[in-house]
């Protein structure tokens, strides 16, 4: 009962101006400028702690459609105060909360097919990293839980996207149908009404 009360308690946030996000804005311009996707979000979430203190922001860009990089399922892009993560992905809490997510619940059928690029950006005066190397950060329960729901805010917004363009082709293929019936149908109706 106590820790659920101190969950429903709404804490200041944490000091952040030692900490300097990319911000929405430029995370969203830089996946449409490489990637050119169909879609795009971007969300910088709102400052946290973790080990009792220490402050941190999670930013978190998507993207589907365009010049996907990888042809075998989500394409992860992961930053630890700005600066790129390329080695170590498979050890690294960033790409353990990507793949925890539950794509299918996002309008996201075929994972391994689905042109779909996920941005990750950690921002914090003392990043946990796994090894001395800062190739991957570690997994902090407060960090991982963070970049899961800031992902999931994402994912909403593209299951919107997905949603819309699904009834758009839906509609279009049932416009297809009806116009190959189109000259039989007037042929009949012509021959009803003994009209051209």
């Amino acid at each position: 009962a106590l820790v659920n009360a101190f969950k429903n308690i709404k804490f200041m946030a944490p000091p952040v101006d030692g900490l300097i996000p990319i911000g929405e804005e430029n995370i969203k311009k830089g996946l449409e400028s490489t990637i050119q996707p169909n879609f795009s979000y971007a969300v910088t979430r709102s400052a946290l702690t973790y080990r009792g203190g220490i402050p941190f922001i999670v930013e978190v860009g998507i993207a589907y459609g365009g010049n996907h990089s990888t042809n075998n399922g989500t394409d992860i892009i992961r930053y630890a105060n700005g600066a790129p993560l390329i080695f170590d992905q498979g050890g690294c809490a960033i790409t353990e909360a990507v793949n925890s997510v539950d794509w299918k619940r996002y309008g996201v059928r075929e994972g391994d097919k689905t042109p779909l690029t996920v941005s990750v950006n950690v921002v914090s005066t003392h990043i946990p990293y796994t090894s001395a190397g800062k190739q991957a950060v570690a997994k902090e329960e407060e960090i991982f839980s963070e970049v899961r729901n800031g992902i999931m805010d994402g994912g909403r917004i593209l299951k919107s996207f997905l949603r819309g363009k699904r009834r758009a082709y839906e509609k279009k293929k049932k416009r297809d149908t009806l116009r190959k019936y189109v000259p039989e149908t007037a042929v009949a109706l012509s021959r009803l009404l003994q009209e051209k």
